[in-house]
Parts: structure tokens; sequence; C-alpha cells
């Protein structure tokens, strides 16, 4: 299932998306909060490989700072740390009548690339993971594991030769002497480690947002998240193999939607979400206000589709997806689908029960086919396209075709 999900997942999504764009998308797909699609960047560079490779060398590192030498000059009494400037001291005595010496050590400053860069990626693996501490128990294993990440880079970051670095990015030329084949293996988890911080967390582009949702995304996303992405994927093939001309899916309101045509018919899918018409008029929703519920939300189907044919009311399908966490048998996932169909059958009855086949319930197994003749069916995902096909080819019963009253003004016939 997670090939499948990860072949198709941005199909619908235009190649020029921009990272927000495209962190919506994933969102309302994987049914995850956008701060947590954004989070699953710092938690990829986090959890990155050359992340703990860098950890992993970093105490030899510290043990073995580029540094630079610089002459600084000293004045005193009784020590001497370096060569003797005697012009100077000459000078220096004839003006205060001191024995001084003014001497020019040599200072060795470590506060130099690549240390800076070291410094810089340190302190950004401490401060990203302390972020993702906070989501340890959405995340579960994985936010405990940068949490451990966490822990070494803040001890190596605090390390005392690197408290006069100042952490700073290196520059093209920097990069360039990094490389250096004299010095390139020394620094090689370094330069690593930085390439993973600059593409996942400072210059995070929507290629790297792709990147870290299909590496990482699909870990974070419930189960029951993914069967009903799964199903979302299978009714776009089937309305695509039935001939209906499917259009690139919109993000509303956090909502996934999406249009279909076929000659003059027009089809739209919801997921997880709920046209306004249906909720206008959702009985569940007024039961709540009738008795000053706070927080009043309706119910949320995982698909709605919206059937529209010339000269016919609105058909309306709801489609509620179930899979399992424990292996659970299938006519038990059915069954909890049925229940669920028929509380928006209740909630949406005045659109609804006009209609011979207005629920589809998909359940995770194989061979399990919709029966054709009745108002709810039951299939699994082999069967999807069948049970779609029976929807949108059914002839429209005498009921739902429009009465001249209802036709559109210019449709109206005399």
């Amino acid at each position: 299932m997670i090939e499948e999900l990860r072949d198709q997942l941005w199909l619908h999504v235009s190649p020029t998306a921009t990272r927000h764009d495209t962190a919506l998308h994933a969102a309302a797909l994987l049914q995850l909060p956008y701060n947590d699609i954004e989070r699953l960047g710092a938690l990829h560079f986090v959890l990155d490989p050359a992340v703990s490779a860098l950890l992993d060398d970093g105490p030899a590192l510290l043990r073995r700072l580029a540094s630079d030498t610089r002459p600084v000059i000293e004045i005193g009494v009784d020590r001497v740390r370096g060569p003797v400037d005697w012009p100077a001291t000459a000078r220096r005595r004839a003006l205060d009548r001191t024995p001084v010496l003014v001497t020019h050590p040599q200072h060795r400053d470590s506060d130099v690339q690549p240390n800076r860069t070291l410094a810089l990626v340190l302190q950004a693996v401490r401060d990203v993971g302390t972020g993702l501490t906070a989501s340890a128990e959405r995340q579960h294993a994985m936010a405990w594991q940068a949490a451990d990440i966490q822990r070494r880079a803040a001890a190596l970051a605090a390390h005392r030769a690197l408290i006069q670095v100042t952490p700073s990015p290196p520059s093209a030329r920097d990069l360039v002497a990094m490389r250096a084949p004299r010095v390139r293996r020394r620094h090689a988890t370094l330069l690593d480690a930085w390439q993973a911080y600059d593409n996942l967390v400072r210059q995070a582009d929507a290629h790297a947002v792709r990147a870290v949702v299909e590496q990482r995304g699909f870990a974070v996303a419930e189960n029951g998240a993914l069967f009903e992405l799964l199903v979302l994927f299978r009714m776009r093939a089937a309305l695509a193999d039935g001939g209906w001309a499917v259009q690139q899916g919109r993000v509303f309101g956090g909502h996934l939607r999406f249009s279909a045509t076929r000659r003059d018919e027009a089809l739209d899918v919801w997921y997880q979400g709920v046209p306004a018409k249906l909720r206008r008029t959702s009985a569940y929703t007024a039961a709540q206000r009738a008795h000053a519920l706070p927080g009043a939300a309706d119910l949320r189907p995982d698909l709605v589709l919206a059937l529209r044919k010339p000269g016919q009311l609105t058909e309306w399908l709801i489609v509620e997806a179930k899979t399992t966490h424990d292996h659970t048998a299938l006519p038990v996932l059915a069954r909890r689908a049925l229940v669920d169909l028929l509380a928006y059958r209740s909630a949406y009855t005045e659109h609804l029960h006009r209609q011979h086949v207005w629920g589809l319930g998909v359940v995770w197994g194989s061979e399990l086919r919709a029966a054709p003749d009745h108002e709810v069916g039951l299939c699994t995902p082999d069967r999807l396209a069948d049970a779609v096909a029976a929807f949108t080819d059914r002839p429209a019963p005498i009921s739902a075709q429009l009465t001249p009253t209802q036709l559109p003004p210019g449709r109206r016939r005399p």
C-alpha cells in the first residue's frame, strides 16, 4: 500500500507548486495539521544519518579543531611569551621609565571555518530537536529518537572548545576549501550534515517537502488515514478508466476537492470534507444547536461525491473507508462502515432519502463486491471500480428528475 501511495501522492499536484502549496496538499492528503508537515522537515533533518554520523565523529573533530595564528602585542615585566620587539620596547621604556618588554606571541584562533559551520550545525540540531520533543506523544518512537540526538548535540555544542567560535554558514569559497583533497576526509561528516541542514531546514523548497513527506510522512500518518488516501487514489483511477476527465485536486479550507467531467455530466469529489449544501441541512448539527451545545461540528465522511446530470437532481454518494490495526476480520470492518454510513443517512436525510443508492463502504481486504440493488454498497478496494461505475452509470429514478419548475429559467419547457 505504501508503495502505491508514494507513486501516486503527487500526481494531482502541479509540478510548479510552491513549498507552501505542496505542504498544504500533503497535510490535506495525510490528514495531518499543516504545522506537522512543516515539522516533518525538521524531524527528517534531525534523524538524517548524516547528523548521526556527525555526532559520532564530533568528539574527534573537537579535539582537532582547525585554527589560525595571528600575532598579538603583550607588554610585561616578568614574562616573555614570544619574540621581543626591541624598538617598541625601547620606546615604551623611554616613555614610562619601567623595565618592560614588548613581545609579539602567536595567538591560536579557533574562530574560523570550518569550526563556525560545526558550531552552527550542532546548535541547529540542538534547537530543532528541542522543538520536536514537545511532539513526542504524537510522533512516538521517532520523536524519542530525536530527543536523544538533541541531547547529544547540546552536549557537543556546549563544549569549551567552541565557546569562542561564532556560528555562521560557510560561503561557497569555504565549501571549496573544506572539500580540498588534503582535508576532505576530515570534514566529510560535517559537509554531509551541513547539506542536510541547508536542504531541509535553511532553504527547504517544494522538492524537499515532497522528499520528506515520502520518506517520513507515511510513518507519521495513521493507518486509517493511509487507507483512506488509497481509496481516494483508487477512485480517481476508476473515474479515469470510466471515461471521466479528472482534474487536479485543490485544497479549500484544509480539505481536498477535485472535479471530473464526462460529456455533459459533472462530478465533484470532497475528500475529508462536507459540501456546504449538506452541512446547511445536517440534522446532526441542527440537534446540537437546538441544545446550545458548544463547539457544534458536523459529521465528516471520508469521501462525498456529487453527480450532476442534465435534467436531474444532484445524486450524492457518501463513502466511508475502514481498515484495521490488529487484523480485524473483514465482516467486522464492513459492519463498522455500515454503522457510520447509516449515521450519515440520518444526518443528511433531506438530500439522500429519494436516492436508490447513496452510501458505499470500502473495507480492507479483497473479493467483496457491492450488492447491485441495495441502497448501501460494501466492497474492498479491488472492487471499488465496479461500485463507482454502478453509481455514475445508473439511470436516475423518476423522483430524481427535475420538474419544469426546478429547471433553470433558460431550460424550462413550456
